[in-house]
């Protein structure tokens, strides 16, 4: 059996992509012992499966994976994401860890890294599992107003401030690899209609809201309509126009390819492989040669088309012949028979040893 297992957030994308490649599917931890190819399409927060059964599968070929659900619950905090980021010399935004500590001292290291030049105005304040909109500072009165403002919310409002992070300026492109391959790409742009591109998510998101509190909207649609396109023209005025993004005033176009810097495509495939993802959507900020990862999503929203080329590069992955589970001493020493899971881990841990010990292994694994 092959199994697509997804999370109440990707459940929409992960059922489709379930249907168009003919696999059983659901949220719920399937029995691995019963599964041949597993896609995590989703974060696991809180699921409870055997790690030891999982990996055992895995490295002796019976299992063929995409996106370890470790992996994708780790990718899920975007402050550890932004630390192996660093870690890996993937080039990112300055960033600033706030998590955990009171309003006072959120502003000391704030301001700190500010100093040391760490930290570039404008400024995003961000909860790490990137609920809530990020708050836009601009100078450091913003910024302490805005840290104030938030501490004052009741703890029931309150959304966590746990990073603070450069904005970053330039062109923003997602883009879509599978593996070591760029599959899809995209750019933001201005929508055809900003008005109602901004007035299109406040909906979407005041209805999400009252649901959430379990509110009943009395207003009709047309009353709802009214007030979001009137708060539509105010988000598209003044400084909000610099926290444009998909959704207030942005929308992403298709771009081929062929045609995205190759700066831009080689460091995406190098962010998706620093966090240990097999699949995703990177982010970056592109600005006069310069490319910088804003975020790594393992679960992308997919268009139609997008879906497919998921589709077609899963298919592709999973009919690669499996190696032989009976294997001579000296064969073991040959990897060309490795499941590709294993190549990569290799890979990635040759990337973290000295150039004297990479050596070492190389030399190891070549020996008769």
């Amino acid at each position: 059996m092959d199994f697509v297992w997804y999370s109440n957030a990707s459940d929409e994308t992960g059922k489709a992509l379930a249907e168009d490649l003919g696999y059983e599917s659901g949220r719920k931890t399937p029995d691995f012992s019963d599964i041949s190819a597993l896609v995590c399409w989703g974060a696991k927060e809180g699921t409870k499966y055997d790690p030891e059964k999982l990996n055992s599968r895995i490295k002796s070929g019976d299992l063929r994976i995409l996106n370890h659900p470790e992996r994708v619950e780790f990718n899920k905090d975007k402050l550890w994401m932004m630390g192996r980021l660093k870690e890996r010399d993937i080039p990112a935004p300055g960033f600033v860890n706030i998590s955990g500590i009171d309003v006072d001292e959120k502003k000391k290291v704030i301001r700190e890294q500010i100093e040391a030049g760490a930290l570039d105005f404008p400024i995003l304040l961000m909860n790490r599992n990137n609920r809530g909109q990020p708050a836009f500072v601009y100078t450091m009165n913003e910024l302490d107003s805005s840290l104030d403002s938030w501490w004052s919310v009741s703890d029931l409002e309150r959304i966590n401030l746990d990073m603070a992070r450069s904005y970053t300026h330039g062109a923003d492109y997602r883009i879509h690899v599978f593996r070591d391959t760029v599959i899809w790409g995209q750019l933001s742009q201005p929508a055809s209609d900003p008005k109602a591109c901004v007035a299109k998510a406040l909906r979407k998101k005041l209805l999400r809201r009252a649901k959430q509190k379990e509110f009943k909207v009395a207003a009709s649609d047309q009353d709802i309509d009214f007030i979001v396109q009137e708060l539509a023209d105010d988000l598209l005025l003044g400084p909000h126009q610099f926290q444009r993004t998909v959704g207030r005033g942005l929308e992403l176009v298709d771009v081929a390819t062929g045609q995205l810097p190759e700066k831009v495509v080689s460091t995406a495939i190098a962010a998706l492989d620093a966090v240990e993802l097999d699949m995703g959507a990177v982010n970056l900020s592109w600005d006069e040669g310069s490319a910088r990862v804003t975020n790594v999503i393992s679960y992308p929203g997919l268009s139609d088309e997008q879906r497919q080329a998921y589709v077609s590069a899963i298919q592709e992955f999973v009919k690669i012949e499996k190696p032989q589970k009976k294997a001579t001493k000296k064969q073991n020493k040959d990897l060309s028979n490795a499941p590709p899971e294993l190549i990569a881990q290799l890979t990635r841990k040759i990337k973290t040893l000295s150039g004297k010990q990479a050596a070492e292994l190389i030399a190891d694994l070549n020996t008769e």
